[in-house]
């Protein structure tokens, strides 16, 4: 098996805990806890949202990520032993262009900035050459770990996601498209927040690997007609090539980013009909980590890799390999395959 980078650091900041060890533990124990909101001025609707009581309900969208995003990027490169003073090559996943923010949170969003607020955040130099945020949701954190392989010829990658939906404009906009799970709405989402981060790179010496990448793919879907919808053809491809590399079959345990969102159950179904040999739920083992956690948004490949490395890393992991895959709500797809350090 080949083996493309060893994880040499984790870190997690979510509203289930502090830590990549408190959000693998309580997303574990099913602690996650909706609560209300009064961002919306409206009296025929109330979503609930999973939000970190930490921070306050006068904090919103792009500070919230950031405030994320910082916390999880330096127990990160503590965990991995990265040095204060090295300039930090920083790969993050923010959602979607087309989400709705209000003028100042989109303008916090855009790539460039939101690196400088992070990299001032955290008090860190940025290797600019290495470092880039895109804004393309779930398969961010996927399309990023395929960018971040031929940048670790220079040294270690922090490579992550973060977001939050709380913000009134976005919410507004998830009621009005009917996407929220409220009311009437029972196929919608619960609507969540967080960040983390991996650091990956060559296998150190002297001290062993939390984890490996051994398989990475993304891509863009190519948008179907009535006529021929091509439902889930790319997370189809996807599923093969990188479930190929774990080298067991059928897999032993995989982590779709499923919500409640029709089009998402969809979409995995076909994905894993069609991959019958690879995914039998007869003996893979399924986690649908959403239901733990609420929707994520471009933080959840991150979290999910978060997830599956802590489990390696105290023992509560069902295997020792794990696919994760990930569909953003535009074109874009992605999977990766993680493997325990032998």
């Amino acid at each position: 098996m080949t083996r493309l980078a060893a994880v040499l650091g984790v870190g997690a900041s979510t509203p289930l805990g502090f830590d990549a060890r408190q959000t693998a533990l309580f997303v574990r124990a099913s602690k996650v806890v909706p609560r209300r909101t009064a961002l919306l001025d409206r009296t025929d609707v109330e979503p609930g949202t999973v939000r970190a009581l930490r921070l306050g309900d006068d904090v919103f969208a792009a500070d919230r990520m950031i405030a994320f995003a910082a916390d999880a990027a330096t127990e990160a490169l503590l965990d991995a032993g990265v040095p204060d003073d090295a300039p930090l090559a920083v790969l993050v996943a923010l959602p979607e262009a087309t989400r709705a923010f209000s003028e100042e949170q989109t303008k916090k969003l855009h790539p460039e900035t939101f690196l400088e607020l992070l990299a001032a955040r955290m008090g860190r130099p940025l290797d600019r050459a290495r470092s880039a945020a895109v804004r393309v949701g779930h398969a961010g954190f996927a399309v990023l770990l395929e960018r971040a392989l031929p940048l670790m010829a220079q040294g270690p990658v922090l490579v992550g996601g973060a977001d939050s939906y709380f913000d009134a404009r976005t919410l507004a906009s998830l009621v009005d498209a009917k996407r929220l799970l409220c009311g009437s709405i029972h196929n919608g989402f619960l609507p969540s927040e967080g960040a983390a981060f991996v650091v990956l790179g060559a296998a150190p010496q002297g001290r062993p690997a939390l984890g490996h990448l051994v398989g990475v793919a993304s891509g863009l879907c190519e948008r179907g007609t009535l006529e021929d919808p091509r439902v889930a053809e790319l997370t189809t491809e996807l599923v093969r090539k990188v479930g190929e590399t774990v080298g067991v079959k059928p897999l032993p345990w995989v982590l779709p980013d499923v919500s409640g969102e029709r089009h998402r159950v969809k979409e995995w179904s076909f994905a894993c009909i069609r991959n019958g040999a690879l995914v039998d739920l007869d003996v893979t083992r399924e986690e649908r980590l959403y239901e733990e956690t609420g929707e994520l948004g471009a933080a959840t490949g991150a979290v999910y890799a978060v997830q599956v490395i802590q489990g390696f890393r105290t023992g509560f992991a069902p295997a020792d390999r794990a696919l994760v895959v990930l569909a953003s709500d535009g074109d874009e797809r992605g999977a990766f395959a993680l493997e325990a350090s032998s």
